[in-house]
């Protein structure tokens, strides 16, 4: 309950969805059940106008387009701060989509489970590049992404498209015994 209180009463959200009274049940349902979610809305107060307005199949998809086109930053960094910002608003979209009754459990986790996979893929291209780029090779993400040989299997709950809020992925590297 604190953090709804501080969430309806600071002068900083003026303006964004998180005061506009049509959206005021859905955010103090997040917020007074889930002090993360409270955090994330502080966090992304910006970004909720966009959320609550082109609803959250097209964010989520925005938020995958924007973790695979990590691949093409140049600085470590960069990329770490796009995935983290990425995460936190798939995640949150996927929380009220959750809490709206948009979105079943199988929708929940296979929005989560598609952004996974964006975040590693684009996280790869970012690797394989900066990998190429020090070896001398072109560094195109598609390029390099090609010539690695690499593959990437999900197993478990990623492999079932069921990971949720708290799934973590563990990347193995393993060497094919021809």
């Amino acid at each position: 309950l604190e953090f709804r209180r501080v969430l309806f009463r600071s002068e900083d959200l003026s303006g964004t969805g998180l005061t506009n009274p049509n959206y005021r049940p859905l955010i103090e349902a997040a917020c007074g059940n889930s002090p993360f979610l409270a955090r994330m809305l502080l966090k992304e107060s910006i970004y909720i106008d966009t959320l609550l307005q082109a609803g959250p199949d097209a964010c989520i998809a925005a938020q995958c387009a924007e973790a695979l086109a990590v691949g093409e930053e140049t600085e470590r960094a960069a990329v770490m701060q796009r995935l983290r910002v990425a995460k936190r608003r798939t995640a949150l979209a996927v929380a009220l989509a959750d809490i709206a009754g948009l979105y079943d459990l199988s929708a929940v986790t296979g929005a989560l489970t598609r952004f996974a996979d964006a975040g590693v893929k684009g996280a790869l291209r970012f690797l394989l590049a900066e990998a190429a780029q020090k070896a001398g090779m072109p560094a195109a993400p598609d390029t390099v992404e090609d010539m690695s040989g690499l593959i990437v299997l999900a197993m478990g709950k990623h492999g079932a498209l069921e990971l949720n809020y708290s799934s973590d992925i563990d990347l193995e590297i393993g060497r094919a015994h021809v």
